[in-house]
């Protein structure tokens, strides 16, 4: 296999259009909304609005990890194995976590979802369906030469940290007195960047099977 520049290796990646973008656009908001609510938000949340201990909260969240342990491996065995295809674990993974994010943001401040058990199935089908994202990596790096892989990877993996610090900062702006309305407002938006990614996912390419 011929070496290729990591310079130019870069340069053929982020100039490749729907190969890359889609799924980059994709990862910005996933991730992005994922660390928003698990490393930012929600700990706050439970405390200042939903009535929870910190303690609780804390147990809350780490459902999200718990959900990921099973996610992850389930969507490498359904796009290996099952479906055959990276896009369509992505898209069921991205619809899936973008509904609960519309059922976080439609139910904020009913007392009749504030329940613990509620909310941990909530999170922990949060991070269940949130943890699909682990197929983009395959899914991108199929579409390059061999020689790219690694650099291909690298390149889309930029996308996933700064929407976590973009959105985390933004979100901070919003979230001044920790009150429910602006909670809302930042599930809001964070739903609404999840539409964009059902869109980019829908409209992201994957290497055709033999």
């Amino acid at each position: 296999t011929d070496k290729i520049g990591t310079v130019e290796a870069l340069k053929m990646t982020f100039t490749s259009g729907r190969k890359f973008w889609p799924l980059a656009i994709w990862f910005f908001a996933l991730y992005g909304t994922i660390m928003l609510w698990q490393a930012s938000q929600a700990g706050s949340y439970y405390q200042n609005c939903c009535g929870f201990s910190k303690g609780d909260a804390g147990l809350l969240l780490t459902m999200v990890g718990v959900g990921m342990v099973f996610g992850c491996p389930l969507a490498g065995r359904l796009s290996d194995r099952v479906l055959k295809s990276r896009k369509k674990v992505l898209i069921i993974g991205t619809v899936v976590y973008t509904v609960i994010w519309a059922v976080i943001w439609a139910t904020a401040g009913n007392d009749s979802m504030n329940g613990f058990a509620v909310q941990a199935a909530i999170n922990f089908l949060f991070g269940f369906f949130g943890g699909w994202f682990v197929v983009s990596y395959a899914q991108v790096k199929e579409l390059y030469p061999i020689a790219m892989a690694g650099t291909s990877t690298v390149a889309l993996n930029l996308f996933p940290f700064a929407g976590g610090a973009i959105l985390i900062t933004v979100a901070g702006f919003i979230v001044t007195n920790k009150t429910l309305a602006q909670y809302q407002t930042v599930w809001l938006m964070a739903l609404a960047l999840m539409v964009i990614a059902c869109i980019c996912a829908f409209l992201s390419v994957e290497k055709e099977k033999a």
